[in-house]
């Protein structure tokens, strides 16, 4: 049960990160804006490292956990660091009336994760996966409509 209110409160913030993102992309450039992201994680990272340095030391000198870090960093590379600068890209191209579709569009990552999940897990897509995705993409296919 806490993973699905997790993973509702995660959609909740991403949808304010849009929405705010916006606000601050339309008065500064992009690469201010990407500078302050940065520094964020930067900040972020040092303050998880100061409380569990003894943890990440451990794991990281461990030889048997270098294929999962390599696998993290190309994970966090391109799943945070290149989406989350074409996401902001996208909403400071976009007007403020294309914020509903371009949130839209951005958020169908649940369509690339389940087929995703078939392709790496060899897991099938079962038929609720499957009507959810059909549902996504009715719900862009409105929002693009009515845009």
């Amino acid at each position: 049960m806490i993973f699905i209110l997790s993973a509702l409160a995660s959609s909740f913030l991403y949808s304010t990160d849009s929405v705010l993102a916006k606000i601050a992309l339309d008065e500064m450039p992009f690469t201010v804006f990407m500078f302050i992201v940065s520094c964020m994680y930067i900040i972020i990272a040092i303050s998880i490292y100061v409380v569990n340095r003894k943890d990440i030391h451990i794991y990281f000198t461990d030889i048997l956990h270098h294929k999962y870090i390599l696998i993290a960093i190309i994970s966090i590379i391109i799943g945070t660091i290149i989406a989350d600068a074409l996401m902001w890209y996208a909403l400071m191209k976009s007007t403020k009336q294309n914020i509903p579709l371009t949130t839209a569009l951005i958020h169908t990552s649940p369509i690339f994760a389940a087929i995703l999940v078939f392709f790496v897990f060899k897991k099938t897509i079962n038929i609720y996966a499957f009507i959810g995705i059909i549902i996504t993409v009715i719900g862009i296919i409105i929002t693009v409509i009515n845009s």
